[in-house]
């Protein structure tokens, strides 16, 4: 489903209310990523990791509404990986601790930003990096 076929059955009577099917997909993966870190010997993040993650997960989401991957790391965070093509990505990093760090790659043009807790999120940081994936690149 492409993005507009996609934005257009959003506004759809007869699917009010239902959890869009990419961000039902993210969510799945996010309920799978202590069953994930335990599989790649990882540890699993912390509680703190994912109720940070299930808040910011359908926020982003509404923000840039498209695939999105949801994954553990080794140093106990959850990524919300949001890609864009063109080599373009916003990635944020929920840690365990209950910061968490933003990294934004725009066509090989790197960002960041690191936060000691998430209540902000998504800020103006975040919100200028998905609207940048929404971009065609020049050149």
């Amino acid at each position: 489903m492409t993005t507009t076929n996609f934005a257009a059955a959003q506004h759809d009577p007869a699917t009010a209310g239902a959890v869009p099917a990419w961000l039902a997909a993210a969510q799945q993966e996010l309920a799978e990523v202590a069953a994930e870190a335990r599989e790649k010997d990882f540890p699993v993040p912390s509680e703190l990791a994912f109720e940070n993650a299930r808040r910011l997960l359908p926020q982003i989401y509404r923000l840039s509404p498209r695939p999105i991957a949801v994954y553990p790391m080794p140093d106990r965070e959850i990524v919300i990986d949001i890609p864009g093509g063109f080599g373009r990505s916003v990635g944020v990093y929920c840690e365990s601790d209950g910061g968490a760090l933003c990294l934004v790659n725009i066509s090989g043009e790197h960002r960041r930003a690191r936060y000691a807790t998430t209540r902000t999120l998504p800020d103006g940081f975040i919100r200028e990096a998905l609207e940048e994936l929404e971009e065609q690149p020049t050149g």
